[in-house]
């Protein structure tokens, strides 16, 4: 304790910055899901300077409650909704993870948790996810995933994690983007711009129809399109669980692959992975090919949009197949808090003729995904997630749109609970594939 205490002190957090105005309150998901002060960013910060002072200990219970300070620091979700409500710009979750971090370094039990994480979700070695894809491919194929779902096994795991399995293994295909795509995709007409593509460990897998959808896309707009052979992941589970020597390491192999490619740009279509590429310049400011590389990371709605000002006309080709239908946008934490980025995913699929919008109320509010959030705080993150669930299922669309993979898998299990595996979740990169290949 009195090691995290002398940490905190030497960080220099600038906790007094804080005018406890209360305006990030109903921008945080854990305030509103459980109504306590401590679990707002302004009462977190002052939990931080109480332990600074040693006033309290970090296993202390929060007065008035059943839960410890640890528990209320813990549970931030880092979903950066505070930072963008904050009038003094104070930027939060750079505190939270500075704390994680130093949890991480004081506490044995973080060194386990991440070690049994990557265990099981072995992200940071493609040989062994690869591995590990090809399994639950099988087993969706024998139909072994149906023994987790339909037999008393399934009591073995809570239901949110059973649908979870059942999501991934359903969105495993039978061979990863990185398989299917080549390694130069010409562009269509004149080439307009030289793009890198960040297919990701997780998206490469799971989502690889979105980084397919995204190769199209940006050919189609006039981009000669370049895929490295290997890829990594971006290290922002590794940089949330306060391990950042692993993901300052990934964050150089990840530069180096585009080192030699001559792109004028790379693209990215995981919100959660945009943020942590596009900080690479910031966490290794010293380094010649992080300088060089970094800052050519673009979120996917950014090219595109860009491409597209270019040859406004193509817009025009964009037409939804099969009649009107309603859809509606979730932000991603990650893309409208982190990178800023809102406007124009609305204004892209807008474009799309034969679809209608239908706001999304708090469509700001984080999903209940939060990268591993939902693997290690399952109850809190189940009501965070049936909170966006019910504010999705108001609007009555048929579609959700959604511009992060983590967000994607947490509102498609959410719609399953509800009974509502109807509605479709797509990537705005995928509508706009799916519209142009119609024509």
């Amino acid at each position: 304790m009195n090691e995290l205490r002398k940490n905190l002190g030497e960080a220099n957090l600038e906790l007094d910055r804080c005018m406890s105005c209360g305006l990030c309150l109903d921008d945080c998901p854990t305030y509103t899901t459980t109504g306590r002060s401590t679990s707002s960013p302004r009462g977190r910060m002052r939990l931080m300077m109480n332990l600074i002072k040693g006033t309290i200990d970090i296993n202390d219970k929060v007065p008035y409650t059943n839960v410890s300070v640890r528990h209320e620091l813990e549970t931030c979700l880092g979903c950066l909704g505070c930072n963008t409500s904050c009038p003094a710009d104070i930027q939060h979750t750079d505190m939270f993870e500075c704390l994680k971090m130093m949890f991480f370094k004081n506490n044995p039990q973080y060194k386990e948790q991440l070690k049994a994480f990557l265990k099981e979700m072995p992200i940071d070695n493609p040989k062994k996810f690869r591995t590990l894809m090809i399994l639950l491919f099988v087993a969706k194929r024998t139909g072994a995933i149906w023994i987790t779902q339909n037999t008393p096994l399934k009591y073995l795991l809570p239901s949110t994690k059973r649908n979870m399995v059942k999501l991934l293994a359903k969105k495993i295909p039978y061979r990863p983007s990185s398989r299917v795509l080549s390694g130069f995709n010409p562009a269509i007409g004149k080439k307009k711009m030289r793009v890198g593509v960040f297919l990701g460990c997780i998206n490469d897998h799971m989502f690889a129809e979105v980084n397919i959808a995204m190769v199209r896309v940006l050919q189609r707009l006039g981009a000669e399109v370049l895929v490295p052979k290997t890829e990594a992941c971006c290290g922002a589970i590794h940089q949330h669980m306060g391990e950042r020597e692993i993901s300052s390491k990934m964050a150089i192999e990840n530069c180096e692959r585009f080192l030699d490619m001559g792109v004028d740009t790379i693209a990215v279509n995981a919100a959660g992975c945009g943020l942590r590429v596009k900080a690479y310049t910031r966490a290794l400011p010293h380094h010649p090919v992080i300088q060089k590389i970094g800052p050519k990371f673009k979120d996917i709605h950014e090219i595109i949009w860009e491409l597209l000002e270019m040859n406004p006309a193509l817009k025009n080709q964009w037409i939804w197949p099969g009649g009107k239908e309603r859809y509606t946008y979730h932000d991603a934490c990650h893309l409208v808090h982190g990178q800023g980025i809102s406007d124009i995913p609305r204004k892209l699929l807008q474009c799309i003729q034969g679809l209608e919008y239908i706001s999304l109320k708090e469509s700001t509010m984080c999903c209940g995904s939060a990268g591993t959030y939902n693997i290690f705080h399952p109850e809190l993150a189940q009501k965070i997630q049936s909170r966006k669930i019910m504010n999705i299922l108001d609007t009555k669309a048929s579609i959700v749109a959604v511009g992060n993979s983590g967000c994607s898998l947490q509102i498609l299990s959410g719609l399953k609970e509800k009974g509502k595996s109807n509605v479709k979740c797509y990537h705005p990169v995928e509508m706009i594939d799916i519209s142009w290949r119609k024509v």
